[in-house]
């Protein structure tokens, strides 16, 4: 058994093996003693161990040391009363310290066991872990004491050293490792799912969520420098780097989500440039961090650093609370989904730096998920959420919008369809009225006429002809009989003079539909019918078309079909009298289709009967 110097006569509390019990912590820092030295040259074996100023803390836990510009020795005792071997783990609370060193303190002196940091390779830890943990071993009955040598080089030295026996220690690694491995899935899956939709929807907002939450996944691997230990294990002069240029990188991404989710624009919001200039102020300090950070920035310049970096962060943050709080007195409800995020986020944060601070006993900045971890995820997960919300309630919108548009085009198509009836009728009468007194008038002018009797009759011919023609016209365009005659009569009667004055045969099948339509909605049935026919005679070339009327119990069917030459679809263009059918299908909310080729064409229009309002 080894013997220790009559120590502990300082008044050192030993550690005793049996106190740790499984499943437990066991925090010690109130068992420990503390003395700084500010010759951080001197060889440990020239060190005067009991010449030193040492010190105890009043507390079991984190402890805040400030920023020593020397070297901190920490020691402590360990009695192994039982009668067989013993392992235990000790653990520094501190994943980022430059410099850790345990030693043996024997009465020859300071013996050398391992030495590790941020500053040297991943492989220099005795176990793999994010932070720092020495396994010590124990022969039966005995007693150690150890020295530990921490090097901080100018930055905040906060820590809480503990004990555990191997078992708990695998416990609290796998409990570790799950929960940022949960975390980071539930950023990957939101991540991924955003960055399927700008696929599909083409919109910037998804794509910069996916980059956000590779950016925040980033930030909760370095936060316990876990990028050191699956990324760049032999290259520790990026560890600060990555740490600090993943927050400013994350708030690059963070404002630019926070304009697009809350439509801030230079039109519509005075946070508009604000925004703008602290996105830049991030970018450029993400690129100073890799420029002058690596591997370190120079301890003259450590302060600088530290308070650019609180001014830069408090202003971006200041920046979305007052974006936030602009758009909710604007009556933009969707900012408080955003602000609730931001603020879960300051809160975990708020936490992390009290616990950082001492101020807390809390132990999640040495075994993860810290605070901040758990805001960021809950952050992203409610920005996913709201970005959906937001998605969701856009489409209802341009729903909306594409309703009233449509009504309007409706209401529009109604209004010039109603004129143009009311100027068809009153061009048909004009036409009838004015141009055929007048073509009557002129014959008998023609029968006063001292004219050959060959010209005469030839006149009497030309304007008999025009008179017939000029009826007719006036008939088709706004038929005399209309209101007295059936409308299956009229239309019959009207393709029969087609089927006799041309060389197509045409067969008209029809359905009773009177009382279905308003007068107005069966004379734009009349146009439809009318326009077809026209469009048969003049392009298709065909000997035989049939129109059918088809009526059903909430809408009736128009089938038009001949044995023309068809038309392209692809390559045909509208012409008036199409687009005046489709005007009139819109007006009853109806639907065509057309299907041509070379055996013909059929063209089906479906109009719904119950709108006897239009």
């Amino acid at each position: 058994m080894a013997t220790l110097l009559p120590a502990f006569s300082y008044g050192q509390k030993t550690i005793y093996i049996d106190e740790l019990k499984e499943g437990t912590l066991f925090f010690m820092m109130d068992r420990c003693q503390f003395a700084f030295a500010t010759n951080t040259d001197q060889p440990v074996s020239d060190l005067d161990v009991e010449g030193l100023d040492w010190f105890e803390v009043d507390r079991d836990r984190y402890h805040n040391f400030g920023r020593p510009k020397g070297k901190l020795w920490m020691r402590f005792s360990v009695t192994n009363d039982s009668d067989h071997e013993t392992e235990l783990a000790f653990i520094f609370g501190n994943h980022t310290i430059n410099e850790i060193a345990l030693y043996h303190h024997t009465e020859s002196g300071p013996q050398h066991l391992h030495t590790t940091g941020s500053g040297y390779p991943f492989s220099s830890r005795p176990y793999p872990f994010f932070t720092y943990v020495f396994p010590l071993q124990f022969d039966s009955k005995e007693v150690k004491e150890y020295l530990l040598s921490v090097d901080a080089k100018g930055e905040l030295m906060v820590f809480m050293p503990l004990m555990l026996v191997p078992q708990q220690l695998k416990l609290q690694n796998d409990r570790s490792y799950t929960a940022l491995g949960i975390f980071i899935g539930i950023i990957v899956i939101c991540g991924a799912f955003n960055f399927f939709l700008f696929l599909f929807l083409k919109e910037r907002i998804h794509l910069l969520y996916a980059l956000y939450a590779i950016v925040a996944i980033w930030c909760l691997t370095s936060m316990v420098t876990m990028d050191f230990q699956f990324f760049f294990p032999d290259h520790p002069q990026f560890i600060y780097p990555s740490r600090f240029s993943a927050n400013f990188l994350y708030l690059v991404f963070l404002l630019l989500i926070m304009q697009r989710f809350l439509r801030q624009t230079a039109k519509n919001s005075k946070m508009y440039w604000p925004t703008i200039v602290f996105i830049i102020a991030n970018a450029v300090c993400f690129l100073l961090e890799w420029i002058f950070g690596v591997p370190r920035w120079p301890a003259a310049w450590s302060d600088i650093h530290y308070s650019v970096l609180r001014m830069v962060h408090f202003c971006s943050f200041l920046v979305i609370f007052l974006s936030c709080i602009e758009k909710i007195r604007q009556g933009y409800r969707l900012a408080w989904l955003f602000l609730c995020a931001v603020l879960v986020l300051l809160i975990g944060g708020v936490l992390t730096i009290v616990n950082t601070l001492g101020w807390l006993d809390w132990h999640t900045i040495l075994m993860p998920p810290t605070p901040l971890a758990m805001g960021m995820v809950i952050e992203a997960m409610i920005i996913c959420f709201g970005i959906l919300y937001r998605y969701h309630l856009l489409k209802r919108e341009k729903e909306r919008l594409s309703l009233e548009l449509q009504d309007h085009k409706l209401t529009v198509a109604q209004e010039i369809l109603r004129v143009e009836e009311e100027e068809k009728e009153r061009f048909a009468q004009n036409l009838h009225d004015d141009l055929g007194g007048n073509l009557a008038a002129l014959k008998v002018a023609i029968q006063r006429l001292k004219v050959e009797r060959k010209v005469a009759d030839h006149l009497n011919i030309l304007v008999d002809t025009t008179s017939d023609m000029t009826r007719r016209i006036a008939h088709d365009i706004m038929p005399p009989e209309f209101e007295k005659t059936e409308f299956n009569q009229l239309l019959s009667a009207y393709f029969n003079r087609l089927s006799s004055t041309g060389n197509i045969r045409f067969h008209f099948i029809a359905d009773e539909i009177d009382g279905y339509f308003t007068k107005q909605q069966t004379l734009m049935i009349y146009r439809i019918l009318l326009e077809l026919s026209t469009n048969i005679v003049k392009h298709s070339k065909a000997t035989e078309a049939t129109i059918q009327l088809n009526s059903y119990d909430d809408y009736i069917e128009i089938m038009v079909e001949d044995n023309g030459i068809g038309f392209d679809l692809s390559t045909c263009k509208k012409g008036m009298g199409l687009r005046n059918i489709e005007s009139r299908i819109l007006f009853f909310h109806g639907s065509h289709a057309i299907d041509s080729g070379e055996s013909g064409t059929t063209i089906i229009i479906t109009l719904p009967t119950q709108r006897h309002d239009l």
